[in-house]
């Protein structure tokens, strides 16, 4: 019985699913690390950090504001939905948040003008 060969080890940051889930570790550690290591489609990517980059700076907003208990509810919730965006990525769903593109869409208008 012949032995299979061995196929050859992919780079974890070269699979498109694992960059687009990794960008959602929590507080800008993900979307920096998968900026500068990740070796897939930059442009597919640009989007999970734009998304993760987004929520991150709302959460550490409302944190700083909202120093209460009120702080530990938004963590919880922060890192709830961290989960749950990187379960979809990893999963190939296409995510697209609204709020975060119509935001981003008004901000190019005005730089434009």
């Amino acid at each position: 019985m012949p032995l299979k060969k061995a196929s050859p080890k992919q780079d974890i940051l070269s699979q498109e699913s694992t960059t687009h889930s990794l960008t959602y570790i929590p507080y800008f550690i993900g979307p920096v690390l998968m900026f500068f290591l990740a070796s897939s489609d930059k442009k597919k990517l640009f989007v999970h950090i734009k998304y993760s980059s987004v929520i991150a700076l709302w959460a550490i907003v409302l944190m700083i504001m909202f120093n209460t208990f009120f702080t530990w509810v938004l963590s919880v919730a922060y890192l709830c939905l961290s989960i749950l965006l990187a379960y979809k990525a990893y999963n190939g769903e296409k995510i697209q948040i609204d709020f975060i593109d119509s935001l981003e869409d008004k901000v190019q208008e005005k730089i434009k003008k």
